[in-house]
């Protein structure tokens, strides 16, 4: 299954392209950020708002997933609440 999310200017991406670990960056095909962690900003029910420690060109990146979204009930989303929950 491939989350696909949208980034401003650029469009509709798989997160795996465009978000990646640093171990795995250098090596693998990636389109956006190489990231080593991300913070928990806020909860909006289901939903989430989450701060990357990396930056990408300088600027902060964040990931918001909306609660209408996370309430859709697949299973990435089952399984994203439940960690955030931990």
């Amino acid at each position: 299954m491939n989350l696909r999310i949208y980034i401003k200017d650029r469009g509709s991406i798989c997160l795996n392209k465009y978000i990646t670990h640093i171990n795995n960056g250098l090596t693998n095909q990636y389109q956006g950020v190489i990231y080593s962690g991300v913070h928990l900003v806020r909860r909006y029910g289901r939903g989430f708002l989450f701060s990357y420690f990396d930056k990408h060109e300088e600027k902060e990146v964040y990931l918001y997933v909306d609660k209408e979204i996370m309430a859709s009930g697949n299973g990435i989303s089952n399984y994203l609440h439940e960690i955030l929950e931990t």
